[in-house]
Order: structure tokens, then C-alpha cells, then sequence
């Protein structure tokens, strides 16, 4: 820092924002509007310094987080301190907070200015805490929803659901299995008290279906597919982290964005589309290219795509052998077991279930579970414990401030900022919508 930069930091430093003679001081009143404990209202107040120190010594316009944002907005309505003593006498001059104007440009702007006095912030003081200055896609995203308690309950919108054959498939074995399960529970009651030891063990034969699912997927298929222990941990571009995250779904989304980034592809949330604005050859994964290549067979550059996000989405258009195949020498992915092993094992418990669930329609639910069974192992793209480790050390280690890692790891929730927002409500309509109320000298 410059000396006059010096001088400016200890003077807000030395600053007392609360007066500890006051029963409900500056500090209180930040607590309980916000619902912080007092070591982090603490730490907020100290940022809102570091902020009001960027404000005049950066050479552009600052936008704070939502948590500083706090601490200002409640330093604002203390009006004779802010305007009579701290700006004139700390600052030397005044310092606005603006509403904002509201509309996509707005937006724009400011999440580009978040960004840059997120880069001041490290210049000055080092890397921020993620805590009270958040990602992006945080600060413009779950931080707009909150009042002085979150309007949702989940900062991370449900997760899509990926259809697949196989996951509907188990859905179908599960309803059914619980319809029968729970049918000759009534049956057996209906039929008087010989029959009682036999109500008792629908419930039984119920929950060892998905339990004999589940370990078919974590104990079974490891145990005949053994992946060889790795020593070190292998380094994942983006689609093979997303893959191992969130499956095809994920890399899918991954490979879109990069190329909403490149300027291939703007999406148009407006009719649910995609148009293909340059074709010109770039370095490319595989599955970006696939993605590419189906979207020049269904439109011209410049021309709005046919493809809606459902059908862009869906798998069945897409090869993820390539990947997998990278995932499986890695030893991150399981190999699906072979045919005849897996109908084996679920013909064994057909046959064995209505020996140990001696009730009416345990044939019916062994069936269902051996299908659950049989799924489970033939099922592709299942993480190996050894991708377990990895994808865990990934999400303890990722860069907060890193856009594409995110949306690998947590999907369209992550994607903020310009044509990233409209890929977001494209993506996910519901939780992509976003008010524009709010104040704009610092982006909220």
C-alpha cells in the first residue's frame, strides 16, 4: 500500500462502528437483524473496512457481498454518523449507495464488478473469506433470496432427477414391491391369527429389497470388480469431474457452458432454445463436439436452434464410452459385471425368497428384487471407493472462485453472470428466475 493508502486503512481501523455504551449498539442490532452470532457479526464489520477501503482506493466501481452489504446498509441508517462524522472525517468525502436500475445489463455489469473487486480484495489483502464474500454465483444467486431469514429453506435448488431406464425401473420395482408388501399384510391379518407370522414378514421382505440393492451396488459389485488401489491422486479435466459427480447429466452441462463461454453456442431462455452462432474449429473434448455436431444438424449459424433444453439433455443422444473409458483405466469407475453374473445372482434370489418369506406374493417381490439387483450391477458409470476418495478431496479442495469447477460439482446453481444466467434458466427455469429489486451502487 501507498502511505496515504496506509493512512486510510488505519484511520477506518481505528474507527469504533459500535459504542459499547449503547444496550443495543451497532454490533446488537447487526445480530439480530440478521440472525449472526457475534463473532461472525465481528468479522462482517471488518470486511465492511476492507470494503470501504476498496471503494475509494480501486479504480473502479466496488460491489460487496451480501453479508458486507449488511453491515453498510445498517451503517446507513445511522445518518448523523455516517454523513457528519465517518465519511467527512475518515473518508474525506462521501460514499453513495445507489438503487438499482434493474434488467440483464444490470446484472451483467455488477456480477462483473463483483468479480473485480473480488481480484482488489487479493491484490490488497489476500485471498477473501469465502464465508463473507461468496462465489458469484452465491453472491447473485442464494444471497439475492435473503431477507433477514432465507425466503428458501435449501440454499441449492433440488437436484434434477436423471431418467434414465434403469432409475425408472427401480422406482416401478419399489412402488410395486410396497403395494404388495403392504396388500398381503392385510391379507394375512384378514385371514385370522394362523396366519399372523406371515403378516409380519411383508414388512421383512419390503426393506430387503432395496437393502439387497444397495449392497449388491457397494459391496458386491467392488468385491467382483475390484478396482487396483492407485497411489496417487489423478488429475480430472472438467466433463470427467462432472461425470464422477453428477453422471452424464453433469458432463453434459459442463461441456454446454464451455461452450456458452467460447461463444459457439447463446442460449434464448425465452423460447427454451439454443443458436449456434460460430462454427469456426476450436480445441474441443469430445462430448463438446458431439454437442456441436448435433446442433449444426438442426440449425444454421445465427438461426435459432430446434432443440429445446429436454431434448438437448437427453442421454440417449450422447456416446460416454470415451469417458467412461478414461474413468475406468483410473480406477474411479466401476466396470458393469457381466450378464451372466448378474443374472445369476438374480435368479439365486428369486428362487430363495419365497423359501425365507413364506407369504403370498414373496415370489412377487423376490422378482422385484432381483431385477433391483441385477440393475445395480449392470448399471454403468457407478464410483468406485476409490472415486469416492477422489471426488470427496475435490469438493474439500476446490477453488470457491473457480465458475466451471462449480457447475461441475453442483450444476446449473453455479452458472452466473451474462449468457451464464440465461444458460441457468434455460437449464433450470425455476430456479433461475431472479428479481432485479434491490440496491445497485453495490450489485443487490
Amino acid at each position: 500500500m501507498l502511505d496515504r493508502q496506509q493512512a486510510l486503512y488505519q484511520r477506518l481501523l481505528s474507527y469504533p462502528l459500535d459504542d459499547p455504551s449503547h444496550a443495543l449498539g451497532f454490533l446488537a442490532h447487526l445480530m439480530r437483524s440478521n440472525g449472526w452470532g457475534r463473532a461472525y457479526a465481528l468479522r462482517a464489520m471488518e470486511e465492511y473496512k476492507k470494503f470501504v477501503f476498496l471503494a475509494l482506493v480501486a479504480n473502479h466501481q466496488v460491489t460487496p457481498s451480501d453479508q458486507v452489504d449488511q453491515v453498510w446498509h445498517l451503517h446507513l441508517l445511522f445518518t448523523d454518523d455516517y454523513w457528519n462524522d465517518f465519511c467527512p472525517r475518515v473518508l474525506g468525502r462521501p460514499l453513495h449507495h445507489h438503487p438499482t436500475k434493474g434488467g440483464q445489463l444490470e446484472r451483467e455489469r455488477f456480477h462483473h464488478l463483483y468479480l473485480a473487486t473480488l481480484a482488489s480484495y487479493q491484490m490488497y489483502f489476500g485471498r477473501p473469506p469465502v464465508d463473507l464474500w461468496p462465489p458469484a454465483d452465491v453472491r447473485f444467486g442464494r444471497d439475492l433470496q435473503m431477507q433477514r431469514a432465507p425466503i428458501h429453506r435449501s440454499s441449492l435448488a433440488w437436484p434434477r432427477w436423471e431418467w434414465t431406464a434403469s432409475a425408472i425401473g427401480r422406482i416401478l420395482a419399489l412402488v410395486l414391491a410396497l403395494t404388495l408388501a403392504l396388500g398381503s399384510t392385510a391379507m394375512a391379518r384378514a385371514a385370522g391369527p394362523a396366519a399372523a407370522p406371515s403378516a409380519g414378514l411383508a414388512p421383512v421382505a419390503l426393506a430387503a429389497a432395496p437393502a439387497l440393492a444397495w449392497a449388491s451396488r457397494k459391496v458386491v459389485r467392488p468385491l467382483l470388480r475390484p478396482p487396483t488401489p492407485q497411489p496417487l491422486e489423478p488429475e480430472l479435466d472438467l466433463e470427467q469431474l462432472a461425470y464422477l459427480a453428477r453422471g452424464a447429466t453433469g458432463a453434459l452441462q459442463v461441456a454446454l457452458t464451455k461452450l456458452v463461454q467460447q461463444g459457439v453456442v447463446q442460449p434464448n431462455p425465452s423460447d427454451n432454445s439454443l443458436e449456434l452462432v460460430s462454427v469456426v474449429p476450436l480445441p474441443m473434448a469430445e462430448l463438446e463436439r458431439q454437442l456441436v455436431s448435433r446442433l449444426s444438424q438442426s440449425s444454421s449459424p445465427g438461426a435459432s436452434c430446434a432443440l429445446n433444453t429436454s431434448d438437448l439433455m437427453a442421454l440417449q443422444h450422447y456416446d460416454f464410452k470415451a469417458l467412461r473409458h478414461e474413468l475406468r483405466q483410473r480406477q474411479l469407475i466401476l466396470e458393469p459385471c457381466s450378464l451372466p453374473v448378474a443374472g445369476g445372482l438374480a435368479a439365486a434370489i428369486i428362487v430363495l425368497y419365497p423359501l425365507l418369506f413364506p407369504f403370498p406374493w414373496a415370489g412377487v417381490i423376490g422378482l422385484l428384487s432381483g431385477v433391483l439387483v441385477a440393475l445395480e450391477l449392470l448399471a454403468p458409470g457407478t464410483r468406485s471407493r476409490w472415486g469416492d476418495v477422489v471426488l470427496e478431496r475435490h469438493r474439500r479442495h476446490a477453488d470457491h472462485y473457480d465458475p466451471l469447477g462449480r457447475v461441475a460439482l453442483l450444476g446449473p446453481s453455479a452458472l452466473s453472470g451474462g449468457a451464464l444466467d440465461d444458460l441457468r434458466m434455460l437449464m433450470r427455469p425455476a430456479a433461475g428466475q431472479q428479481g432485479d429489486s434491490g440496491c445497485s451502487g453495490c450489485g443487490c
